[in-house]
């Protein structure tokens, strides 16, 4: 079955040009391209991300990743002897 073209006319709302659309895809075609498509969806997901990060679950999550983080650094200096070298404390001073 093919696709009539039925004279509908739609602007992308990531790049701003204008495609034609059949009438059956109106609803479906908000994208002139998959890379317009791409682009907005990376977009509305980094504005999401930045949200979240701000939000009280966000921060509590962000703070446990840190403490995680700062856990595991610790673990491995303290099995791999790589701490830092300090001097033998000397009792005369």
């Amino acid at each position: 079955m093919s696709r009539h073209y039925s004279g509908l006319i739609q602007k992308c709302p990531e790049c701003g040009v204008k495609f034609p659309v059949c009438g059956r895809c109106t609803k479906t075609h908000r994208y002139c391209s998959s890379e317009c498509s791409s682009e907005a969806r990376h977009r509305k997901r980094k504005t999401a991300r930045k949200r979240y990060a701000k939000s009280d679950a966000g921060l509590e999550s962000g703070r446990l990743r840190q403490q995680r983080y700062r856990e595991k650094k610790k673990s491995s200096l303290e099995k791999s002897g790589d701490g830092p070298d300090l001097p033998a404390k000397d009792s005369s001073c």
